[in-house]
């Protein structure tokens, strides 16, 4: 089944036409004012399970929130990625934000963001759900990055996993489902990924 699913998406990798996504290089970047950048990741597990990140920064780098989602039942790691973009756009429109560059290196996923168009893999229904709120958003820009830039959300993915429980946190409206415990611990969380984020650029 999964060997079948990963043939599949590289067959329509192939069959898909050039895209118009930025490639940005070794080091993160901050974004231009009035965007807020979040950073996307998925762990995906033998297990059919998944955790998904985001991490939002500002214009000075300083991280404005950060969120960690567990899933089950994920068919394979191309569906992740996917399920991962979308949760990561929809806590920024949670956190009130409506300039927002998605920035990811799941390439495959941010390709398929950027052209119209049905297909045949698993992710195209979180696909879908990606671009409807990117529509929602008065500007939304992608942008595909090599992993060792994507390093803070990548860590908390890693956490996530180890937790097995969804978190958030964001320095302005947190989500009403988000209880007092999750906040304590994804302020924790976003506390680390301060130090770490002072040292990367």
């Amino acid at each position: 089944m999964f060997v079948r699913a990963f043939m599949l998406e590289l067959w329509s990798l192939q069959q898909s036409v050039p895209v118009n996504i930025e490639r940005v290089v070794s080091r993160w970047k901050p974004p231009d004012a009035p965007f807020g950048k979040i950073n996307f990741d998925a762990g995906f597990g033998g297990s059919e399970k998944l955790a998904s990140t985001g991490v939002i920064r500002d214009n000075e780098g300083r991280i404005l929130g950060a969120c960690c989602h567990t899933n089950k039942y994920i068919p394979n790691a191309f569906v992740a990625e996917a399920l991962a973009g979308v949760q990561a756009l929809q806590f920024a429109a949670d956190l009130g934000f409506t300039y927002v560059i998605l920035e990811g290196d799941a390439r495959s996923v941010l390709s398929r963001l950027t052209v119209g168009g049905d297909d045949r893999s698993e992710m195209f229904a979180h696909i879908q759900d990606a671009r409807l709120l990117m529509n929602s958003l008065h500007a939304c820009k992608v942008r595909h990055i090599y992993g060792e830039c994507n390093q803070p959300a990548h860590l908390l993915t890693i956490k996530g996993f180890a937790r097995g429980d969804s978190v958030y946190c964001g320095s302005k409206k947190l989500p009403a489902r988000c209880k007092q415990r999750r906040r304590r611990i994804a302020c924790g969380l976003v506390a680390r990924l301060h130090e770490f984020v002072t040292v990367e650029w």
